[in-house]
């Protein structure tokens, strides 16, 4: 599933655009414009790319909070008796 833009705001906001870029294949001028909120709409190629190098390239920040998300659920799943 393809990130939103939102989330690629925010997921650039936290790396830098030449890193980005390199893995990517995204041009880092695209990339800026993303982050600035000069481009808007990005081509569906320049999202998949995004998306794809955002969710082999966690940070950090993305680990821990997808763990205790999973955590979450299990100790919910828990109490509900499942």
């Amino acid at each position: 599933m393809l990130m939103t833009v939102e989330d690629i705001v925010k997921a650039l906001h936290r790396r830098s655009g030449n890193e980005v870029a390199r893995g990517s294949g995204v041009h880092f001028v695209t990339i800026s414009r993303i982050k600035n909120g000069h481009k808007k709409a990005p081509s569906y190629g320049t999202l998949e790319k995004l998306t794809r190098y955002f969710q082999e390239n966690p940070v950090e920040e993305e680990i821990l909070e997808r763990e205790n998300q999973r955590l979450k659920e299990r100790l919910e799943n828990r109490e509900s008796g499942e």
